[in-house]
């Protein structure tokens, strides 16, 4: 199954796909298809390959770049040295893309969370899993509607950091503002976190 994405150059963030095990393609079209570019790291590319969806860049540590020339036309292969995360970063400055979609497992999305964090104030930037998608937000408001059951959590980078929020428009008791918020709701309406600064993390259902 093929996918080709449309979107105005440099308006929405870079997907890059750190891991695919056990990531339905159904939950990747959308993501696919308004990404302007679509960076593959070396360690995802055998099945981001089989999935036949369109990759702009696959990129990786001392990457053999003949390995990939002959599965797709107009791949850029890109071998970096150093640190991977640095070189993927450099890449989203090159771009100029206001942020980067990570897709990943649930096993790697904590430790993925992590090493995104020094960049978290300079873009956009979202850890996906299957199950839960990861907003390292830069918002001091962060508002969104929802609507049937499910739950949300927000938790603090910094000790410094205070957070709170109200669901369906009635403030979410909470004890601790150095602890993080966990959100249950059903039915329909506004969330809204609130942060003193920013950035800190949102966890929603996929």
């Amino acid at each position: 199954m093929s996918s080709h994405h449309f979107v105005k150059e440099n308006q929405e963030p870079a997907l890059i796909i750190d891991h695919l095990t056990a990531f339905p393609f159904s939950k990747l079209e959308d993501l696919l298809e308004w990404a302007p570019q679509v960076i593959c790291l070396s360690d995802a590319a055998p099945e981001a390959l089989m999935y036949q969806f369109k990759i702009d860049v696959i990129m990786g540590i001392d990457l053999d770049v003949s390995t990939y020339t002959d599965f797709q036309d107009h791949i850029e292969c890109i071998s970096l040295t150093g640190n991977l995360w640095e070189g993927v970063i450099s890449y989203l400055n090159k771009l100029k893309v206001p942020g980067a979609y990570f897709i990943t497992d649930q096993a790697h999305a904590h430790q993925l969370i992590n090493q995104m964090k020094p960049y978290a104030p300079y873009f956009d930037l979202q850890v996906i899993s299957p199950e839960q998608r990861y907003i390292l937000s830069r918002k001091k408001l962060w508002k969104k509607w929802i609507s049937g059951s499910g739950r949300y959590t927000a938790a603090p980078f910094d000790p410094s950091q205070r957070l709170t929020a109200t669901l369906f428009g009635k403030p979410i008791s909470h004890h601790d503002p150095l602890e993080t918020l966990d959100i249950l709701y059903e039915g329909e309406g506004f969330i809204e976190i609130k942060a003193t600064t920013c950035p800190y993390l949102i966890s929603e259902p996929l």
